[in-house]
């Protein structure tokens, strides 16, 4: 194979000139050893404060959530925030290929939709995720280019209005005090405004919605190619209640990072021992996006669970898109097999930064008052139709 990487999204600029290749990720772009507060070896899983999840006790019963299968997708990472509970025990499933958020009893019956496809108000483009505020009185669906912005009414979320968030690449939404924080980057920032363009995590003011701050962590790749830079640098977001923290995973790489309101640091938390996605970089001709050949780790974004100060976030297996390519296309490529475990799921300590692991969850959808949502995924299928189930457990 030619040293010049064959690309797969992204477009080439100029001719091949395969001076200055460059493989992400770059230790030396990434925080510095000394800037990092608390590092954790994922092979070392220790569990010790996975009893926020309270599920020695027995469970009472397990229901299937819907009639249909969810259309995620088990290689890429399913989208974001797209499952959550109520404190009435009512379920809410972001069906995304339908641009509806389906809401369902703790039997998982289907009780009503909200939202559909279109571009009047209520209706969605294409939804990526949605939140509430902390009273589960307000839900935030965020949508392409706009939030739109429900109220609950006699128990039911009903359409109040909309703003214009002006971002890309945004995935995750999450509200906290005054402010609705949003992942991505301004698409076209005013003139007169001094923000740079490519810190991922955004602040609107909940009184006027208006976008007044983006902060995050930068990674600089060599290339001047926006949407690359762009890429390099996104976050996954959570907003913590109890610490007001906001929490930021980056997508690719292994840090998280936790701020105040502001936008201002308080620690940074590293995880070791996973196999990275890998991009490869000639400056100014060629983007490969993802190079890996062999199957690495995927971040999940971070799930809705009331576990107090924790945050919880998965990182799960992924075959390489040359791979899932030929599957496709039906090449036949010898068989690649997942290693275990399968999942690793971390609670992330928002005060602090430190991390705990666990090797016995499957992939978790969603966690409050002894109601836990997860998703059964088809090992043995490239279909992106996965199950989800709701357990019940005694109190």
């Amino acid at each position: 194979m030619n040293s010049c990487v064959i690309i797969k999204f992204l477009i080439v600029l100029s001719f091949c000139c395969c001076d200055n290749i460059r493989i992400h990720p770059d230790s030396e772009k990434l925080p510095k050893n000394k800037d990092v507060n608390y590092s954790y070896d994922l092979q070392n899983a220790q569990d010790k404060y996975f009893d926020k999840f309270d599920l020695s006790n027995d469970v009472k019963s397990i229901s299937q959530i819907g009639s249909d299968t969810l259309q995620t997708n088990q290689y890429f990472g399913l989208l974001p925030s797209q499952f959550d509970i109520d404190y009435k025990g009512f379920i809410y499933v972001l069906q995304w290929t339908t641009s509806t958020i389906n809401v369902y009893d703790s039997l998982g019956v289907f009780h009503y939709q909200i939202g559909r496809q279109g571009r009047g108000p209520g209706e969605f483009l294409k939804p990526s995720t949605f939140s509430f505020d902390s009273e589960y009185n307000t839900l935030y669906v965020l949508d392409w280019p706009e939030v739109e912005i429900y109220k609950r009414i006699d128990n039911r979320f009903v359409h109040d209005s909309s703003f214009t968030h002006n971002l890309v690449y945004s995935s995750t939404i999450c509200v906290l005090d005054d402010y609705i924080y949003i992942n991505g980057f301004l698409s076209k920032p005013k003139r007169n405004e001094n923000i740079n363009q490519f810190k991922s995590i955004n602040r609107f003011k909940l009184s006027t919605f208006e976008h007044d701050k983006s902060f995050g962590f930068e990674y600089i790749p060599i290339s001047d190619v926006l949407n690359f830079k762009r890429i390099l640098s996104e976050t996954f977001l959570a907003c913590n209640q109890e610490t007001n923290t906001v929490i930021g995973q980056l997508k690719h790489f292994p840090y998280v990072f936790g701020y105040d309101l502001e936008g201002n640091n308080k620690w940074i938390s590293n995880i070791q021992n996973i196999t990275n996605p890998e991009f490869t970089e000639t400056k100014g001709v060629e983007l490969t996006l993802i190079s890996n050949v062999e199957i690495y780790n995927n971040f999940y974004p971070f799930r809705n669970v009331d576990l107090d100060e924790f945050e919880l976030i998965q990182i799960g297996q992924r075959f390489p898109p040359d791979y899932i390519s030929d599957i496709i296309n039906e090449r036949n490529p010898k068989m690649m097999k997942f290693s275990d475990p399968r999942y690793h799921t971390v609670l992330v300590n928002s005060k602090n930064g430190e991390l705990s692991v666990s090797h016995k969850y499957d992939l978790i959808g969603a966690y409050k008052d002894n109601l836990l949502l997860y998703i059964e995924v088809d090992e043995n299928s490239i279909s992106p139709e996965n199950k989800l189930y709701v357990k019940k457990f005694k109190n």
